[in-house]
């Protein structure tokens, strides 16, 4: 596919600013010269107001990326940690209550209340580290936030994930069929479908056989294979 169509085709969204120096660069270089369509903040972690302004500044969306509380994160990308291992700490920790719903709802609805004091408005979309709002007991959170604090954009995709044999993939999948007949009944937005750079092996094979619609493509900037290609495909 050339170009000018790949780039038409994706909601291009760099999660993670605020994850480190290196993510808050990259990102911000990339939304400076429009590559990126919306960027997800982790607004727990840390970005300096000058960064803040700067993003606000480049007319991309800014989503809240949605974080577990700090004592209770999974150790995501770039450690020694599986997808099999990560969903067992997690289903672990949940079930020693440490991230009940209860706790959860109190933990993000405080994550909503620090980006809008920090960026002066609520968040254009929301969406969560490690895809953790597709977790049942969580969707229906994010859905009655989202509704709550008027934002209108969530991190679903309506007619489902693009195909991928990677785990992670297969583990949402599972998750989003639990959870589309509620995302129906929220009359929330979403783009048609979603995929993450992170589960694709080919690129260019991938965006051969492309279905209709929109499609939100998840990316993480920081990573040097995912900004190289990036800037090769997205002009």
């Amino acid at each position: 596919m050339e170009t000018k169509k790949i780039r038409d085709k994706f909601i291009l969204n760099a999660d993670d600013f605020g994850r480190s120096p290196e993510a808050n660069t990259n990102i911000l270089s990339l939304a400076k010269s429009g590559k990126l369509d919306r960027v997800s903040v982790l607004i727990t972690r840390t970005f300096s107001s000058e960064e803040a302004a700067e993003l606000l500044q480049t007319g991309a969306k800014i989503d809240l990326h949605l974080d577990l509380p700090s004592g209770a994160r999974i150790r995501g990308h770039g450690q020694k940690t599986s997808t099999l291992q990560g969903s067992f700490l997690f289903l672990l920790k949940y079930f020693l209550r440490q991230i009940t719903p209860i706790k959860i709802e109190r933990e993000w609805t405080g994550q909503l209340q620090k980006f809008q004091k920090i960026f002066g408005k609520s968040p254009d979309g929301i969406n969560s580290h490690q895809h953790i709002h597709f977790f049942p007991a969580y969707f229906k959170i994010i859905l009655r936030l989202a509704q709550e604090y008027k934002i209108n954009f969530v991190r679903f995709g309506k007619s489902g994930l693009l195909d991928s044999d990677n785990s992670t993939y297969k583990i949402l999948c599972r998750l989003h069929k639990k959870n589309e007949r509620l995302f129906a009944a929220s009359n929330l937005n979403s783009s048609d479908f979603m995929a993450s750079l992170d589960w694709i092996r080919n690129f260019e094979k991938f965006t051969n056989n492309l279905p209709k619609g929109e499609i939100e493509l998840v990316c993480h900037p920081e990573r040097k294979e995912e900004l190289e290609l990036i800037q090769k495909y997205f002009q």
